[in-house]
């Protein structure tokens, strides 16, 4: 029996160590770069979500399962619990951490009037003398599809109002901030269109005798609205603003309690966070099974290809819901268009595969993991130029037929695996069985029809869907040579 001291080092602390020197790391970096240096643009969501989410899950997965395998269940499924309780012990206190970070290098500056906020690049201002002209605001609507089942229909109103030193700066048509506001309403997503937008319309003009109304000047300081989902959208509202403009773009939002309240209740949610983790990893690492008496378990390292790529579409899938990607966003981060390929920028057609952005992309996460436990043991790293090429190619259709729409998405990649997989199951190299042949063709075609049916309803480019489609299939066929003469392939 493996003494305690044995499972304390094999077990604790390792995870003791991981937990400390990410949190500790990520967060050094993330200040580093993106708060003293801004060495260029995040979003906040990005920083402080997104990336602690995705990156806490590797070293879990590195150093972590190996050692989770080498204990023995009972339930076959309890080594996910057990990966999941160091996963989440490692995310979690990285999340409350970034906040707290972020608060405590938070500064309040104290001006005089509100020109002097050029001077001072801070996060939040304190304004002796400030004229808020709400008889000159302006609002931008915007909807999102929420809750489960897309059952919720919220509907959002963004207010900017210009910010100016007095009553006789109206005059003017520069103003040097704005002040936002945000009104938000939920209705029922199963309402008939017409019924939606009567209630919509009925909101707003609530909202504007609510504005019209409000002391906007109570409140204890303002907070400069960061790199964050809401900018965009105060910004729309101030573009359609008739008579100022802000040079600077800077969005102030009020609030209503002390400045030195905002990082009070973060240590306390680290400390305890981070202790019952560790104390619960300890419980499970002293008085759970282990298959081997010492020593460490192997890896099990099977199908490297299919998680690497899975995870990367399942990143960026992550990454777009949080960050609610735009047009101008998906630009930038490589998204594919027959003007810009033909322009010279060759690398979007392999960049805009990696990009998935809308909630049901997430079909082809799953797809392509279903496929790849297939396909990886019968081509080993080639199931990797297997995605790539189909994924080109459906970029490619995608150009021809859609020549002035943006193109993203794995979903050509992904139906030509399927169209590949097709070819070796009607050629039978799985089973020479034709029950089991006809099963299988009857799943991998509902995979593929399914897809292309998500296309047709505008979730994924169908051009690009049917190009690696043919792509893939077309792959498969040249491929199956080397295998013709094979009976049964046992992967």
């Amino acid at each position: 029996m493996p003494s305690k001291i044995y499972r304390i080092k094999t077990f604790f602390l390792p995870f003791l160590w991981i937990l400390l020197l990410f949190i500790t790391g990520y967060s050094f970096l993330n200040w580093l770069l993106f708060t003293h240096y801004a060495v260029f643009p995040v979003r906040e969501e990005i920083l402080d979500f997104g990336l602690p989410v995705v990156l806490g899950v590797v070293p879990a997965w590195i150093w972590m399962w190996p050692r989770i395998k080498m204990f023995s269940f009972r339930n076959g499924k309890a080594d996910v619990l057990y990966y999941s309780v160091v996963t989440l012990g490692i995310i979690v206190p990285a999340l409350i951490t970034q906040s707290y970070i972020r608060k405590i290098n938070e500064r309040l500056v104290k001006l005089n009037t509100i020109s002097e906020i050029t001077q001072h690049n801070a996060a939040a201002y304190q304004v002796n003398k400030l004229y808020i002209d709400k008889q000159r605001a302006s609002a931008w609507a915007y909807v999102t599809i929420e809750g489960k089942h897309n059952t919720q229909y919220v509907y959002h109103i963004y207010i900017t109002a210009p910010l100016l030193d007095g009553a006789r700066d109206t005059v003017s048509t520069q103003c040097l901030a704005w002040y936002g506001l945000i009104y938000q309403t939920t209705i029922s997503n199963r309402l008939s269109d017409e019924e939606k937008d009567r209630r919509c319309r009925q909101y707003a003009l609530l909202c504007e005798q609510k504005f019209q109304a409000a002391d906007l000047k109570d409140f204890v300081y303002l907070e400069r609205l960061g790199n964050t989902n809401e900018r965009p959208l105060f910004l729309q509202a101030a573009a359609r603003n008739l008579w100022f403009q802000a040079p600077e773009n800077i969005v102030l939002m009020p609030v209503r309690k002390s400045f030195g309240m905002r990082a009070d209740s973060f240590l306390p949610w680290i400390f305890g966070t981070v202790t019952v983790f560790l104390v619960l990893w300890l419980i499970m690492s002293l008085y759970t099974e282990l298959k081997m008496p010492s020593g460490k378990q192997p890896p099990d390292w099977r199908w490297p290809a299919t998680n690497l790529l899975a995870w990367m579409m399942g990143t960026s899938l992550f990454l777009g819901l949080i960050t609610h990607a735009m047009a101008s966003d998906l630009t930038v981060l490589g998204v594919s268009s027959r003007p810009l390929v033909l322009g010279g920028q060759w690398w979007r057609l392999v960049l805009s595969i990696f990009l998935n952005i809308t909630f049901l992309q997430g079909f082809y996460v799953v797809a392509f993991y279903l496929a790849g436990f297939i396909l990886e043991p019968l081509l080993k790293w080639k199931c990797l130029l297997l995605w790539l090429i189909c994924g080109i190619a459906g970029n490619i259709m995608s150009m021809v037929i859609y020549p002035d729409y943006l193109t993203f998405g794995a979903s050509g990649a992904v139906q030509g695996c399927w169209g590949f997989l097709l070819v070796f199951v009607f050629a039978g190299v799985f089973s020479k069985d034709t029950g089991t042949n006809l099963l299988y063709a009857m799943g991998c075609l509902a995979v593929v029809v399914l897809g292309l049916l998500l296309g047709l309803k505008g979730t994924s480019d169908s051009a690009a869907d049917l190009g690696g489609l043919a792509c893939g299939i077309l792959l498969g066929m040249l491929y199956y040579r080397k295998y013709r003469d094979v009976a049964v392939y046992k992967g």
